[in-house]
């Protein structure tokens, strides 16, 4: 027994059987918007823009099949309109993608400044995050100190940093103390306090500590 047989015959006998077939084609996609959870009105989206498509083909199809003697008016203005409105829809689109790309209108895309403004400079204090990078070591022996703190002396708004087993020290400071000279220290138990001047942004900071 052969369904596809079955359902053959019975189309043949009952044509409006057809149309439920394209209910079930249209059920059968709101189970996969669903499956995959996709946003309804996406989907919706989606299907105007391909039954829009599946008419310009027709059009298209018929006006340039070359077996046809003559066209209708049916099928000539729809495929005239079509082809103005692609044609215009181009150029714009073109026009937009460029000027986006190179002046950064309407839409700034393909560079983090416009090409057109490459020789502006950024203002000193930039909002451009930094940091002050380093590692505490025992002084003599350069073992990395673990559970050490760090920290900028009278700057409340930059929070101590204790250092991991490796010894290292990562902290964020604000843009604004940018070649500001601040005093950063570090210490713990056991070991004597180790503290000098410092302008952020800074990297590879070394902070020997002595055991007391």
């Amino acid at each position: 027994m052969d369904p596809l047989r079955i359902l053959r015959e019975a189309i043949k006998a009952v044509p409006a059987i057809k149309f439920a077939l394209a209910v079930a084609g249209i059920s059968a996609v709101v189970a996969i918007v669903l499956g995959f959870k996709i946003k309804p009105e996406i989907a919706v989206f989606g299907t105007l823009i391909v039954l829009g498509l599946m008419f310009v083909l027709v059009v298209f199809t018929i006006y340039a099949d070359p077996s046809r003697t003559t066209t209708t008016r049916f099928t000539t203005r729809p495929a005239i309109v079509l082809v103005w409105f692609y044609t215009l829809a181009v150029m714009v689109a073109t026009t937009l993608l460029m000027t986006s790309y190179f002046a950064g209108w309407p839409h700034n895309f393909g560079h983090s400044t416009p090409l057109l403004e490459v020789n502006k400079t950024l203002p000193i204090g930039s909002q451009a995050e930094m940091f002050v990078s380093g590692i505490v070591v025992e002084e003599g022996t350069n073992s990395p100190i673990a559970q050490a703190t760090v920290l900028f002396v009278g700057e409340t708004g930059i929070p101590p940093y204790i250092t991991p087993d490796t010894g290292n020290f990562h902290i964020s400071v604000s843009p604004a103390v940018r070649n500001h000279e601040l005093r950063i220290r570090a210490m713990k138990a056991g070991y004597q306090t180790r503290e000098f001047p410092l302008s952020p942004p800074a990297d590879n900071v070394v902070m020997q500590l002595q055991k007391q």
